[in-house]
């Protein structure tokens, strides 16, 4: 079973290093604000992530994997389009969570930019609950596979 965390560097044998540069502890709690969490949001959102190692990573302590690097990225982009009122909408309606109602009841109308923005949320929400590799067939890594550390089998 994959524990979610994925090795920074390393190469193939013979092939040359070609990685991006890893995520930086700035850069993770940047786009923690940009999505409106705090670190301990992202270890409760991903399940599986204890809030230590979490709390590790935002210090440099830790490496920041990939693909949660990559999966922070996404969401922060998307939902970053959006400005804070109509964010507070996106969640009331659950686009945070994958939902999309293009009409919702009880909420004033959107425009058919907004409801893209907000749809836009909800797809990349419904698409990748969780980073890519993250969990196996729905199970989340057990507190000792996330604090492992990068590269790690437990």
């Amino acid at each position: 079973m994959s524990t979610g965390l994925q090795p920074r560097c390393g190469s193939s044998a013979g092939a040359p290093h070609s990685r991006a540069m890893p995520m930086s502890p700035t850069r993770l709690r940047d786009r923690l604000d940009a999505l409106g969490w705090g670190i301990n949001q992202l270890a409760r959102r991903i399940g599986g992530l204890a809030e230590t190692s979490a709390q590790q990573m935002a210090r440099d302590k830790r490496v920041i994997p990939d693909n949660l690097a990559a999966w922070v990225e996404i969401r922060a982009a998307v939902w970053g389009t959006m400005p804070p009122e109509l964010q507070a909408l996106a969640q009331q309606m659950g686009c945070d969570r994958g939902k999309f109602v293009r009409y919702p009841a009880g909420m004033r109308p959107l425009s058919d930019e907004e409801a893209a923005q907000m749809q836009a949320v909800a797809v990349v929400n419904a698409a990748l609950p969780a980073p890519v590799g993250w969990a196996d067939l729905g199970a989340r890594p057990t507190d000792e596979q996330a604090n492992a550390g990068p590269g790690a089998h437990v």
